[in-house]
Formats: C-alpha cells, sequence, structure tokens
C-alpha cells in the first residue's frame, strides 16, 4: 500500500512542477507552440490526477488509513487552484 501512496504524492508533484516549468518558459519565451503543448499536458494531467483521485477515494472508503488518504487527496487537489491561477496567467499575457 506504501508505494500507492508514494505515486500519488509523486503524481501531484510532477503535476505542479511541470506544469510551473511549462508557464515559466511560456512567459519567458512567448512561444505560441507552448499553448498547444501547456493544453495537452493539462489534458493529460487531468487523466492522471483523476485516475489517482478515484483510486484515493475509493481507498478511503474501504481502507483504514483515513488521515493519510485524505492528507494524499488533499495534495492531489492543492493543484487545482494553482493550475487555475496559471490559466489566467497565460490568458493575461495573450494579445
Amino acid at each position: 500500500m506504501k508505494n500507492y501512496s508514494y505515486t500519488s504524492n509523486v503524481i501531484a508533484l510532477l503535476s505542479f512542477s511541470f506544469g510551473t516549468l511549462l508557464l515559466i518558459v511560456y512567459l519567458l519565451s512567448k512561444n505560441e507552440f507552448l499553448l498547444a503543448v501547456g493544453f495537452t499536458y493539462v489534458l493529460l494531467a487531468i487523466f492522471f490526477n483523476l485516475l489517482v483521485l478515484v483510486y484515493n477515494i475509493h481507498k478511503l472508503l474501504y481502507r483504514s488509513e483515513k488521515v493519510k488518504t485524505l492528507s494524499e487527496i488533499g495534495i492531489l487537489l492543492i493543484n487545482v487552484p494553482i493550475a487555475y491561477s496559471y490559466f489566467l496567467i497565460v490568458m493575461n499575457q495573450i494579445p
């Protein structure tokens, strides 16, 4: 069970890190190709994060490690307002 907890946190951290990297590179370069890359990345990140979220909700309902699982769900969900903030930043940069 420990490996899945680790995977959940790693996916959340990678989603945040790669999204931040894409944002910084876009803001520095203003390369429109990065908009397409970023959009594709967001779709993939949503898919993988949802898979992990569904697994964590299942684990929350049927396993005993409730506090740890809630923590993992919180770490995953904290990416949502961050991604929305990044979206607003990018939309304000497009002429």
